[in-house]
């Protein structure tokens, strides 16, 4: 156990070592390092949650501290670098260590013709580092300041490929956003030492549950609130995730699947005593988690890129996880994020394949007939999107789904429900017309067949996590997580053959209007009005029901208008004026070192400044 502190150091070890100019350099020597850094935090990892395991095989509330320094020391405030490990810390840690590696191997062939090929795999390093550092935090402030290296590093990921400006907006635009929610956490974090003298999370805990008298924290948070939904990319500051795909194919499976969009998740459960006691917070966070699902789920029904309809996918199971959050299932929403990780993975990374084989093609109405070419892919395809739906008996998917549903039908809360369904309604509905346009039909577009085993071995592991095996393996570590605050039963033989009966109907008719009718309402083309109303919804929804815009108009462009009036005052002038100075002094300067009169002009300032030098001396004297 006292080998704990070298899982999130060996990354960053890697990472100090990918800086150096050999490395930087040789690709072979990166791709070495970059892996082996990963790999041995995956092995130490194992050992670590096998003891572990086996000392906390008969209760939930054991953990392990491993002190590494102290940090802080101001009078009676100290704050020390200590690495915490419990049972949510452990499943963490172990996701991201997973499929981190997983994404790594594939990146060696996904990147392997990128110029910055060392650089990437530097910057994955220094990101998966950050992310063991703050699952493993045992304070809020030592948590907030790995939480803000996070978000630099998906800066840096997301803007991969600078060159195009288009990208560095969207890197700006994620981090900025992420920001706003990151200035809400801070001041939650001021305020809950100033009220408990403690940023601790178990003395925080223990305070909470012990305290007769527990004076009133809904502020406080609301305020995490705010930061976890930022980082977790949930309504209204979830239009983020969408920009973030400029970036490269495999920083969309790290990301989505299990880093940063994550620890928001985690921050709720490890806070959880918190919101417990903040019953409104909690009801906020279920409408919350309603709207992201409906706006997430019906925006990704017309979108034309396959990345972005794997984004808002991704928002939409977010919504799933902290609508379970909502009603205190703490452990079903852990499950359905474990069972997330390893379909969101599988689909970004069979997409990445899909995009290179077609000459980097992203529109899926531009693909088609890809069933037989990419029969592999078409299978991983398969996999993932029926662990999306989650499609009974054979997905992870659907029993990850079953357990947050069981919360949502005895929490008695028919509207939330409701909304649950017609979320899933949509995913199913996306999810087909994704598959159907993209694999079956007319070829457009010949593939070249270029995977080798570095991009096949992830996809092969990723496809078995996947399906109801994927929670076969991690089904014994269920009884082991935060027990929830109502019990539920199992649901019935009948629901569920219900619920497949779903699926193949919705099928069929995707088979009837993707692929033999190509476009909905296409017979009603004579009819006008019925084609202007549906170009409004389809725009409407294509752009994310214009929140993106809303934002552009009411902040963007209010900041922009706002910065040019204040261009033009007087300071501003006079800056401009200094700096006009400063701008001919340096070309006087640079005119004088470049001149043969070079010795000449030394010799003048010289004497020059000795003289001013001199007479100041004898008329102070």
């Amino acid at each position: 156990m006292n080998l704990l502190f070298l899982i999130p150091t060996l990354p960053l070890i890697s990472f100090i070592f990918l800086t150096f100019p050999k490395c930087k350099n040789n690709k072979k020597y990166s791709t070495f390092i970059g892996i082996t850094g990963i790999s041995l935090s995956a092995c130490i990892s194992i050992i670590i949650a096998t003891i572990f395991i086996k000392k906390n095989i008969e209760t939930t509330n054991i953990f392990f501290k491993q002190y590494l320094f102290n940090w802080v020391e101001i009078d009676n405030f100290k704050i020390n670098i200590s690495l915490h490990l419990d049972i949510l810390s452990l499943i963490m840690i172990s996701i991201i260590i997973i499929t981190g590696l997983l994404i790594l191997l594939y990146s060696t062939w996904y990147m392997k013709d990128n110029k910055n090929y060392p650089l990437f795999f530097s910057y994955v390093n220094l990101f998966i580092s950050n992310m063991i550092f703050l699952i493993l935090s045992d304070n809020l402030i030592s948590m907030y300041f790995f939480w803000e290296i996070v978000g630099f590093c998906s800066y840096l990921l997301i803007g991969f490929y600078y060159k195009k400006s288009k990208n560095i907006k969207s890197a700006n635009k994620s981090f900025i956003m992420t920001r706003i929610s990151d200035i809400f956490l801070l001041i939650s974090i001021l305020m809950i030492f100033n009220k408990f003298k403690t940023l601790n999370f178990h003395e925080i805990s223990y305070i909470i549950n012990d305290q007769k008298n527990l004076p009133n924290i809904t502020i406080e948070t609301f305020l995490l609130l705010i930061g976890a939904i930022g980082k977790s990319a949930q309504f209204p500051m979830h239009t983020w995730l969408i920009s973030a795909m400029v970036g490269p194919t495999p920083v969309s499976a790290l990301i989505h699947s299990s880093t940063m969009v994550t620890i928001g998740i985690y921050l709720i459960n490890r806070t959880n005593s918190m919101f417990i006691s903040s019953p409104k917070i909690l009801l906020i966070l279920n409408i919350l988690s309603i709207v992201t699902i409906l706006i997430s789920g019906s925006s990704a029904l017309v979108q034309k890129n396959i990345k972005k309809i794997l984004a808002y996918s991704t928002i939409s199971q977010l919504g799933y996880i902290f609508l379970a959050l909502s009603i205190q299932a703490w452990n079903a929403s852990i499950i359905h994020l474990i069972i997330h990780s390893f379909f969101k993975s599988l689909l970004f990374l069979s997409a990445g394949i899909l995009i290179i084989s077609c000459n980097n093609e992203q529109n899926i109405t531009k693909m088609g007939g890809l069933k037989k070419p990419l029969i592999f892919i078409y299978i991983c395809f398969l996999v993932g999107c029926s662990s999306l739906v989650g499609i009974p008996w054979i997905s992870a998917g659907f029993y990850s789904k079953e357990y947050i549903f069981h919360y949502l039908i005895y929490n008695n809360n028919i509207f939330t429900l409701i909304g649950a369904i017609l979320g899933t309604l949509f995913t199913i509905i996306y999810t087909f017309r994704m598959i159907c346009i993209i694999f079956h039909g007319k070829i457009q577009i010949k593939p070249s067949i270029c995977q080798n085993i570095n991009c096949n071995l992830p996809l092969i592991i990723l496809l078995i996590l996947s399906s109801f095996i994927g929670f076969y393996i991690i089904n014994p570590i269920i009884k082991y997580l935060p027990k929830n605050t109502q019990n539920t039963q199992n649901i019935n033989i009948i629901q569920q053959l219900f619920e497949c009966l779903i699926f193949i109907v919705i099928a069929y008719l995707s088979k009837k209007l993707w692929i033999e009718k190509k476009t909905l309402l296409m017979h009603q083309k004579k009819y006008r009005i019925t084609q202007n109303i549906k170009h409004v919804i389809f725009q409407f929804l294509y752009d994310g029901w214009k929140i993106d815009k809303i934002y552009t108009t009411l902040f963007t462009n209010s900041y922009n208008n706002f910065c040019k009036k204040l261009s033009k005052d007087p300071i501003s002038k006079l800056n401009n004026l200094c700096n006009n100075i400063v701008y001919y002094i340096h070309l006087i300067l640079l005119n004088i070192e470049n001149n043969k009169r070079l010795y000449r002009w030394y010799i003048l300032l010289m004497i020059t400044n000795s003289t001013i030098i001199i007479t100041f001396l004898i008329f102070i004297t």
